[in-house]
This record gives C-alpha cells, sequence and structure tokens, in this order.
C-alpha cells in the first residue's frame, strides 16, 4: 500500500510486523506524509516504514522527545498495519505533519523493534551516528499553550539579539571568569558589556516593579523532556537541534543564549542585594522562576560537543546524576541507562572501556563503569557511594547512580583543588591489580594506601537537606565541636586553627560571582566574614543588622555550609580535625589513595583482610599533599576494598 493511500478507518488492521534488519549499518525511516490540501487536521495518516543503510545519502529529520506515559495507548497506521505509541510520540508526529511536502524521520519508539532485546543492543550502538547523520534533530518538547507560543516567540527574540552581541563566540574560559577582562578592547570584553547592558536594563525594570520576563510563566521549562537521558545524547550529536512546541520553533543556539544569559542575570541580582525587603523578596521570586524556566545541563553538553568536540563519561555522570538543588533529576526506565545513554558522546578512554551491554544485571553494568572510571583517573566518584536506591548489593566502592547522589564536597571539576596523594597533575589511573584479580566483573578492588591516622572521636551530625530550613541548633554544636577539638590538637599553632574553624564547615570552598562556580577558598575571603556572622547568629548573639550590613558573605556562607551535607566534625588519635561522613565511627581509619585528591575514612572488616569504604574526608592540613611529603615518607600499602 502506499504511504498516501486512503486507511478506511472502519476496518480492523492487523497487527504491523517487523522485518529484520539483516545488513550491516541498517536502520528504518519513518514517513510522514505530506497533508492534502483539503484534508482536516486529525485524518487518520498512513505512515510508511522503510529500510536503508545509514550513511548511504538519506535525508531524514532525528526526533529527541520524552516518552511519557509507558502505555502504548495510540493508535497509528504503519505501511497499511496497526502499530500501538504513547501518546507524546504520536503527538509529536501530528505536529511535525507539513502541508509542503513529506517528512522523513527516525524515531527510536518507531524505528527500532522495542519487543526484540538482540535488535535494541545493535540499533543503540549506532544511536550515535544516527543522530549526527540526521539533517537536524527536531527537540519536542511538547504540545503548545498560548503561553508556551509567547515563551518561545520571547526567546526566540532574545536569543537573537544576544547572538548579535557575539555571546556565541565566547570560549567557556570567557563564560567561567565573566568579570575578568584583563584586555578590555577585547571582542569579549565588548561582547560582556553588551549582555550586562541588556541584564541590567532589565534588573532595573523588575527594581521598578515591572516584570520583564512576562513571557517566562509556560511550563516549558519542567516539560519531561529535559528529565531524560536519552535526549542528552540526542541533542548533543545532532548537526543542527530545533526546539519545537507545537509549531513554535527556535534554533539551538538560541535558547543556548538565553539559558546563559538567565545564569548571568540571577548571578548579577546575587551579587547586588537590595536592602528592601519586598524588594528583595521580589527578585528572589523571579531568579527561581527564571531558574526553572531555563535549564541548563542540556546546553552547555551539547554546545561543549559542537565546539569543543568531546566530554569526558566522569563530566557526563556528575552533569546527568549529582545535584544540588531540588530541580528533577534526568530519568531512565532501565537503571542501566544512567550509564549507556551517556556512551554515544563520552569519547574518553573510560567510556570506550565500557559496552553497553543489556545482558548484564544493573550491579554487574555499574561495576564496570566504576572499575573503567577509577583506572583512568576518576578517583572522585568514590565520594559518590554512600547512598543506594535500585542497586542495593554493590560493592562499596561502586556508586549506585539511581541513588539521589548529592555533588561531592570537594566538587567535581577537571583541574584539582585539592591534591590530598601530592601527585602531578598528569596521573592516570589509581588502581594497579594484578592480573589475576583484574576481571572487570570483580567485586574487589586493590588500592595503594597511605594510612593517616585512626579516628577517636566524633561529633554532632550536620545534615541538612537541599529543602530543609537553616538548623543553627545543628550548626551551633557543629562549630563547638569543631573548636574543642582544635583546642585540644598539638598539631596546630594559634593561627591555623582561627583559620581551621572557619574553612572546616565549607570544605574549603567559596563561590565565584556571577557564575556561581565553586573554587578554592583564598587566603583572604567573604567567607571568613560570613562565618563570622553566623557563629554570632548560631550563639544567638547577632545584632541588629549585622546579617543586613553583610548579608552576601552570610548568603554566600550558609550556602557552602549546605553542601557539607551528612557530615560531622571528627578528632584523630594525634590531633588531626576534619570533617568526615557522618557514617564514621571511632577505630575507622583516614588513608589517602594513591591519585585520590582528597582523603577517606575505610572500615576494617571483621574476620576479613578487605576493607569498607565509608567516604571522603576533609582533613586540615593534608588537603595539598602534606602529609605525602613528610620526612619519612608516608609507606604506601595495598587494601582490598569491597
Amino acid at each position: 500500500m502506499a504511504a498516501t493511500d486512503h486507511i478506511d478507518s472502519s476496518k480492523q488492521l492487523s497487527q504491523y510486523q517487523y522485518q529484520p534488519l539483516t545488513k550491516a549499518n541498517e536502520i528504518r525511516l519513518l514517513r510522514i506524509p505530506c497533508k492534502a490540501p483539503d484534508a482536516p487536521w486529525g485524518q487518520a495518516v498512513d505512515y510508511a516504514l522503510f529500510h536503508v543503510i545509514l550513511g548511504d545519502g538519506n535525508q531524514y529529520a532525528g526526533l529527541s522527545y520524552s516518552w511519557g506515559d509507558p502505555k502504548a495507548a495510540n493508535e497509528i497506521t504503519v505501511n497499511g498495519r496497526s502499530m500501538h505509541i504513547t501518546e507524546s510520540l504520536a503527538t509529536a508526529l501530528y505536529n511535525l505533519q507539513r502541508k509542503d511536502k513529506d517528512v522523513v524521520l527516525w524515531a527510536d519508539a518507531i524505528c527500532i523493534n522495542q519487543k526484540d532485546p538482540v535488535e535494541m543492543t545493535a540499533q543503540v550502538q549506532l544511536m550515535r551516528q544516527i543522530y549526527k547523520t540526521a539533517e537536524h534533530v527536531f527537540v519536542w518538547l511538547g504540545p503548545a499553550t498560548p503561553d508556551t507560543n509567547r515563551s518561545m516567540q520571547e526567546t526566540r527574540r532574545l536569543g537573537s539579539q544576544l547572538l548579535q552581541a557575539g555571546m556565541w563566540d565566547l570560549t567557556s574560559d570567557d563564560i567561567t571568569r565573566w568579570t575578568s577582562a584583563p584586555n578590555i578592547d577585547s571582542s569579549a570584553a565588548r561582547t560582556k558589556r553588551q549582555v550586562m547592558a541588556i541584564a541590567n536594563d532589565l534588573f532595573q525594570k523588575a527594581q521598578d516593579g515591572e516584570f520583564p520576563f512576562w513571557w517566562i510563566t509556560s511550563d516549558l521549562g519542567q516539560r519531561a523532556w529535559w528529565s531524560r537521558m536519552w535526549c542528552i545524547q540526542e541533542l548533543s550529536n545532532a548537526r543542527e537541534a530545533i526546539f519545537r512546541a507545537g509549531q513554535e520553533e527556535v534554533d539551538f543556539k538560541a535558547y543556548w543564549a538565553v539559558t546563559l544569559f538567565i545564569q548571568i542575570f540571577n548571578g548579577r541580582a546575587l551579587m547586588h542585594p537590595t536592602n528592601d525587603v519586598m524588594e528583595g523578596k521580589q527578585i528572589g521570586w523571579l531568579t527561581s522562576l527564571l531558574a526553572e524556566a531555563f535549564p541548563v545541563s542540556f546546553l552547555g553538553i551539547r554546545r561543549k560537543t559542537l565546539l569543543e568536540r568531546g566530554h569526558n563519561l566522569r563530566t557526563l555522570l556528575h552533569t546527568s546524576s549529582t545535584h544540588d538543588s531540588d530541580t528533577a533529576r534526568f530519568g531512565a526506565t532501565d537503571p542501566r541507562d544512567r550509564v549507556y545513554a551517556l556512551l554515544g558522546i563520552a569519547n574518553d578512554d573510560a567510556a570506550k572501556g565500557i559496552v553497553a551491554d543489556y545482558t548484564l544485571p544493573c550491579e554487574d553494568a555499574y561495576i564496570v563503569a566504576a572499575r573503567a572510571l577509577l583506572k583512568h583517573g576518576h578517583d572522585d566518584i568514590l565520594s559518590l557511594c554512600r547512598k543506594r536506591n535500585v542497586c542495593k548489593d554493590l560493592p562499596s566502592w561502586v556508586p549506585d547512580w539511581t541513588a539521589m547522589n548529592r555533588k561531592p564536597w570537594s566538587t567535581w571539576r577537571q583541574e584539582r583543588m585539592f591534591n590530598a596523594s601530592n601527585v602531578p597533575e598528569t596521573f592516570q589511573g589509581l588502581y594497579r591489580n594484578p592480573p589475576e584479580h583484574d576481571s572487570m566483573l570483580s567485586r574487589e578492588i586493590t588500592l595503594r594506601v597511605a594510612f593517616v591516622d585512626i579516628v577517636e572521636d566524633i561529633g554532632q551530625v550536620w545534615s541538612i537537606g537541599i529543602e530543609d530550613n537553616y538548623d543553627y541548633d545543628a550548626a551551633r554544636h557543629f562549630f563547638d565541636d569543631l573548636s574543642r577539638y582544635l583546642s585540644h590538637s598539638t598539631r596546630y599553632n594559634a593561627l591555623q586553627k582561627k583559620e581551621a574553624e572557619w574553612r572546616l564547615p565549607i570544605g574549603d570552598t567559596q563561590i565565584t560571582n556571577l557564575t556561581s562556580q565553586v573554587e578554592r577558598a583564598p587566603a583572604v575571603s567573604q567567607m571568613q566574614i560570613g562565618y563570622n556572622v553566623l557563629r554570632k547568629v548560631a550563639n544567638e548573639e547577632a545584632e541588629p543588622g549585622d546579617i543586613l550590613r553583610e548579608r552576601r558573605s552570610y548568603g554566600c556562607y550558609l550556602s557552602q555550609m549546605g553542601r557539607m551535607h551528612d557530615s560531622r566534625p571528627f578528632f584523630s588519635k594525634t590531633g588531626y580535625v576534619g570533617v568526615c561522613p557522618m557514617e564514621t565511627q571511632p577505630d575507622d581509619s583516614v588513608v589517602v589513595i594513591l591519585g585520590a585528591r582528597v582523603p577517606y575514612i575505610v572500615r576494617k572488616k571483621e574476620r576479613s583482610d578487605a576493607w569498607t569504604l565509608i567516604g571522603e574526608s576533609h582533613v586540615y592540613g593534608i588537603m595539598d599533599g602534606e602529609f605525602m611529603r613528610e620526612d619519612p615518607i608516608p609507606t604506601m600499602e595495598s587494601i582490598k576494598l569491597n
């Protein structure tokens, strides 16, 4: 039956049967016939599904969408036969039909036989190339409403203005170091001035009681597409990406520019707080609304793919599976896809050591991934092993990527903020197992460590959730325990003790200005001022106006201390003072793992030569390799973690 043949909906159609894909790089494509001039919208369409060889010059578009309700309740006609698809996909196909020409599309739920696991495994290996080969990729955000139409139109307008200012030409370094402009005549500096002029104008309108972002009240930022794991790969690999809601379209570059602009606008609001309480609440409400309207994670990944040609798997896992806000996390129906869905964009050696193998159970898939990451120097995944969700039976050194993992205290970034093991920046590989133990599926891993000390005493737990109100009483106990431990220690002089009091509760980090990046707290830091105010507030000794005068430093300290979740102070047998996981107990050991950037707490298993990893720690005086440079040089030992 031809694709344009009329279908008599009164007849019962037989179920569509997939023909096998038998050739290398063979895929299926779906043809959406153009709408007949006199046909009403909503008339039944006979779609055509046909086989092609990927890379043979066939022109098609890719579709990136959220599956939505997994129930395949919507019946469509394909090659004269019946096929059931989700409502989300059916709505997308309906909206993508054109009046002037056919649309040829690749959509996973139709073009892959979802009931054939062998075919699924083979086609998943081709998905990177499928999206790279497509002329463009439609990012289907969902059906239109009057609000979404306005949002798309204004995003397109503001995005065009920002792109004309040169925003797309800014490098990652230009963006990260937004306030740094050594050459005021550079194109980057000129672009930043134009962007800040737009931001300042809108900020002034907000202060004057206007609502300059009247067009962001739609639900586009909360649509399901933004939280689907596979969408990361689909968007990142597209040659050209077009966001679509109903019939409205916005090019990726414009959407990205507006999203970055919102971050800059919010950073500008944070760095210039107002003395007017009501005005401050209004600005706070606006910045929260803006952050919800324009999720940032996906867009940054695609831009880096386009401009820098690659990602490492650890960075992608950090973006997709760790969080420090209450925004929805990326979702995956199959827990293995929390790793496998990223392999199509990651191009580092760790990713190349992992195969998307759907014959493995989730636990084994995560063990393989963890071993590959550790082998290639991604030591910080050891800071993500404390929570368990779907994969409960994991070794202590393997993260459960289905768990609600918050970001590590030491934070993930390519360059090392800390270097407790005193290794060069180029150091690669955390473990070197003997060949007989070097099985990718082994639950045991052998690491080289230096034993620093034994935990002697532990303080009160500091456990604050992302949405919890600040617990000033718990903070007071936390501060008091640290002060008591420091007063008893003979390892530190008076100046070091005073400095440790404010650095330890925030893991020695602070927030940069407009781009809100986490960085190492310098010798002179606003965080010390924030600590002094918070200590007064916690002890109920604050004077009227203390917080108002130092609201910026105070707010930043509160925020950074919130990142040190589920922790407690500790005192070691030889006088080290630090912060450790709340699960830590006396007699646990503090170790520096060869190649790791921070120290860890481990516990010897009873009647066994193996150890359990408890979690990362922050120990004052050893975070920059001081312990590893002692004379004599500490002895390195091999321990087995399981």
